[in-house]
């Protein structure tokens, strides 16, 4: 393992670093933070839960 490390650079190893927290981060905000948040702001505009949940399928499907 150690030997196919070693063929990266120190650029490249931090660009794989970089890709693999970014991926984590995104994973984390859009499955566990945003659908919270959206539901707040779904209650704070008179909408039930399952109203938000269908307004960001339909954003989720239009930016798709």
């Amino acid at each position: 393992m150690s030997k196919v490390i070693q063929k990266f650079s120190s650029a490249e190893k931090g660009w794989m670093l970089y890709d693999w927290a970014n991926s984590g981060f995104s994973l984390i905000v859009v499955t566990a933070v945003l659908p919270l948040w959206l539901e707040s702001v779904g209650h704070n505009v008179n909408l039930s839960t399952a109203q938000t949940t269908s307004w960001w399928s339909y954003a989720n499907s239009f930016s798709t």
